[in-house]
């Protein structure tokens, strides 16, 4: 099993413990992300079907319970595998230990402890009480631990709902034989103060480190819950608070009606640790111990003849006393006695439901609840033995019953009754970060489909993965629903390919950047065997990508040097707008080196923009102004205007 993915949703991790019906694993939940425990219904019942009853009635029983001291109920489900159908339950899962393991490492715990966690079992008990549900197997190995002694309840395996409408098991005796009431051990009627009795023989050991009845077989022990005079925990511990140990000899009263009335009077005891009153009376309880080992009703019989007790509680409140019979033959009496007792009260019950047969109306259609009235109303159990799918049935309405309308049954009878689901549900799975071909797989699983497929760019997501789904993961919806995919193109490239501007005009090579989203960066000139005016170089190649921040800088031919003619150039730049122009001025230049002077029009004013001492070459001297259209400029040499005009 481990290993397994039970229903395409929980992956078995490993297992963590072993019941009587059942045994518990640790799992993922894949969907919702989470670990929790799965208990598996044991192989060899996997066909049984009381067995199956059983662990659906668990189900039942704690799943509309809400209470932070019992383990929650997830789901409940069959997987199937090898041939093979297995039932399961999905819960809580609790990082800690039992209270039989906590007991086992420790001895006996201190007062604090076991009011701390006697509080929080009554807790859970009284909610379940209220509900009227009885847990009937309270024990140590059924409460969980954590490490802030945090307790959940656990294990609802026998688990009956108190009211007229439900099953009874007088042939046998359910939970495990330490922890039972006498009125358990006996198989006779029991309501919520046996689950009190069974809390008193838990806070007994947690008290004492024992349990307060034991002998070397089961019928022994069951026994001396029926007869035995209860050794009080402080006969063990001394220095145990009275209160605490009236408290714990209330809830072990033979006599349930000398016990607690409820839990959350056992809790309010707990709180203001208060001595409570107690029936003692051990004369009394000597005698229904003599008068559950004669069955017969003769006084002088009963006074002539005493019982040895060779059981250690008697040996510790009695010493010295002797009977007239060694062990052995007391205990072939009491098993002799507790069958024949037992089958008496089968034989009556049998007698009596015999007495009374009605017929059984017809409930399939109903609402469940409705239907369990109407069956009480005729002294009939209506018993939920199975839930299943049902396309043409609305959620909640009874499909099937056992026995059929109109068949006639005793007073008491179970009718089995089969409740609608609804519509076939199936979970949706999580596809995010999944390629196309494994979430429809992953879908196909769960008997859905992808239908819509968009694409967009996404920073974060690998391209060709699922971004996000229309319906979100862990959803339950009906099978062949149908999800939309929104799949992943990639980062967005955002950088820009650049244009080809060789041989464009600058004015033309500007309009192209701007286009593209790009800016023009320096603008220089340049004498080339090019066209004048047009761009002989770009500083990012063609179709080179780049950021848009990024500037493009260009050099714009002059044209063609004039052979055999000396030159000096000078270019400058006032602007680099779209708009911009390249101003030309040529003049000849003095015999002497001189000082270059150039000067920009502002308003009635001029402004300085280039100076310099250049070297003649008894030539040409060209300046060359990338600037606005509207820009005037004057030339000076030596201090003296030789030029404001254009070529």
């Amino acid at each position: 099993m481990i290993g397994s993915l039970l229903n395409n949703r929980y992956e078995i991790l490993e297992k963590v413990g072993v019941g009587g019906m059942a045994i518990v694993y640790k799992a993922k939940d894949i969907y919702l992300k989470r670990i929790v425990a799965v208990k598996v219904l044991k192989e060899q019942y996997l066909e049984d079907k009381e067995f199956i009853k059983k662990f659906v009635i668990e189900a039942q029983s704690v799943a509309n319970l809400n209470n932070q001291n019992i383990v929650k109920i997830y789901d409940v489900g069959q997987h199937f595998e090898g041939g093979k159908t297995y039932n399961y339950i999905v819960m809580e899962y609790i990082n800690g230990k039992t209270l039989k393991q906590l007991i086992n490492e420790n001895g006996r715990l201190k007062s604090s402890a076991v009011v701390n966690i006697s509080k929080q079992i009554a807790n859970a008990l009284d909610c379940a009480h209220k509900h009227h549900i009885i847990h009937r197997d309270i024990k140590p190995h059924n409460i969980l631990i954590d490490e802030k002694l945090n307790v959940k309840v656990t294990d609802f395996g026998i688990a009956r709902i108190s009211t007229s409408s439900t099953i009874t098991y007088t042939s046998s005796i359910l939970g495990t034989v330490h922890y039972i009431s006498p009125e358990q051990a006996k198989g006779k009627f029991i309501d919520e103060k046996s689950d009190i009795y069974s809390l008193g023989v838990v806070m007994y050991e947690m008290i004492t480190g024992r349990v307060p009845f034991d002998t070397d077989n089961a019928v022994g022990i069951a026994l001396q819950h029926i007869n035995e005079p209860l050794v009080e925990p402080k006969t063990y511990v001394p220095g145990l608070e009275s209160w605490l140990n009236d408290i714990v000899v209330k809830c072990m009263q033979k006599d349930p009606e000398n016990r607690f009335k409820s839990a959350s009077e056992l809790i309010d005891a707990l709180d203001k640790k208060e001595v409570v009153s107690l029936i003692k009376n051990d004369n009394l309880d000597r005698m229904h111990y003599k008068e559950s080992v004669y069955s017969t009703s003769n006084s002088k019989e009963l006074n002539r003849s005493k019982l040895k007790n060779n059981n250690k509680n008697r040996d510790i409140l009695k010493k010295g006393k002797k009977g007239i019979f060694d062990y052995t033959i007391t205990y072939i009496i009491l098993a002799l006695v507790l069958i024949t007792s037992v089958f008496l009260i089968y034989r009556l019950a049998i007698a009596n439901k015999a007495k009374n047969v009605v017929s059984v109306p017809a409930v399939v259609g109903l609402d469940k609840d409705e239907a369990i009235k109407l069956l009480k109303s005729k002294k009939l159990n209506g018993l939920v033995v199975q839930t299943i799918n049902d396309d043409n049935v609305e959620p909640g309405k009874v499909i099937k019953q056992k026995p059929n309308a109109n068949e006639k049954a005793k007073e008491g009878t179970n009718v089995e009754l089969t409740i609608s689901l609804g519509k076939n549900k199936t979970i949706v799975p999580d596809l995010t970060n999944l390629d196309i071909k494994k979430a429809e797989e992953l879908l196909s699983k769960n008997k859905l489909s992808i239908r819509n497929i968009e694409k967009e760019y996404d920073d974060k997501i690998e391209e060709n993965k699922i971004i996000s789904q229309s319906v979100q993961a862990g959803t339950e919806v009906d099978v062949d629903s149908k999800i939309d995919v929104v799949v992943s193109k990639g980062k967005k490239d955002k950088k820009i390919a650049v244009p080809d501007l060789i041989g464009k005009s600058k004015e033309e090579a500007v309009r192209l950047l701007t286009d593209s989203g790009l800016n023009i960066g320096k603008v220089e000139t340049k004498n080339d065997e090019s066209k004048e005016g047009t761009v002989i170089f770009q500083s990012y190649g063609k179709g080179t990508k780049i950021d848009p921040e990024n500037n493009v800088d260009i050099i714009v031919s002059l044209g063609p040097k004039v052979r055999g003619d000396q030159e000096n150039v000078v270019s400058i730049s006032t602007s680099n707008g779209a708009s911009s122009v390249i101003k030309q001025y040529t003049i000849d230049e003095p015999d002497k080196n001189y000082t270059l002077l150039i000067t920009k029009k502002l308003n009635s004013d001029e402004s300085r923009v280039y100076e310099k001492k250049m070297l003649t070459k008894n030539g040409k001297l060209i300046v060359s102004i990338q600037a606005k259209p509207e820009d005037d400029f004057s030339i000076y040499i030596n201090g003296q205007l030789v030029t404001s005009r254009e070529n």
